[in-house]
C-alpha cells in the first residue's frame, strides 16, 4: 500500500538538532502500517485463510486496511468502548466486528479454525 518512505523533519531545539519521523504520512495515517504490512504478508505467505486483531482502534483500522487490500479477511475483536469513527472506518474494509469482553478474546480466537493472530507480544 506504500507504507514506509515517510519524511523526516529536523528540528532545532537550540541545544541540539534531531529529525522527526513523520509517521502521519503512511496510508491509513498510523506508524502501525509498518507492522500491518508484515503481519498481512506473512498471513498471506503462510497460507492463512484471514487475520485476527485484538485491538482498541488503530492497530485495528490499519489492519483491517491492509487485510482488505491484500484480499483477505480479517475479524477484529474490541471492547464496546472501541472509538465508533475507527468502527465505522474497519466497517468501510468489511472487518468482521467481534465487540466482547476481554477475557472473552482467547476464546473467539481459539475457535477460529486456520486464522492468523499476532499481536505486539506474539511477534513470530
Amino acid at each position: 500500500m506504500g507504507e514506509g518512505g515517510t519524511p523526516l523533519l529536523p528540528v532545532d531545539s537550540g541545544q541540539a538538532s534531531v529529525y522527526i519521523k513523520l509517521e502521519s504520512q503512511n496510508p491509513t495515517g498510523f506508524h502501525k502500517d509498518r507492522m500491518s504490512a508484515y503481519l498481512v504478508s506473512m498471513a498471506k505467505s503462510q497460507n492463512y485463510k484471514g487475520i485476527v486483531i485484538a485491538s482498541s482502534g488503530n492497530a485495528g483500522l490499519s489492519i483491517a486496511s491492509y487485510a482488505a487490500f491484500a484480499c483477505i479477511p480479517c475479524v477484529l475483536i474490541a471492547t464496546k468502548q472501541l472509538n465508533p469513527d475507527a468502527a465505522g472506518i474497519i466497517e468501510l474494509h468489511d472487518a468482521v466486528e467481534n465487540l466482547i469482553r476481554l477475557k472473552e478474546r482467547l476464546q473467539v480466537i481459539r475457535l477460529q479454525s486456520n486464522l492468523f493472530y499476532k499481536n505486539i507480544y506474539t511477534p513470530e
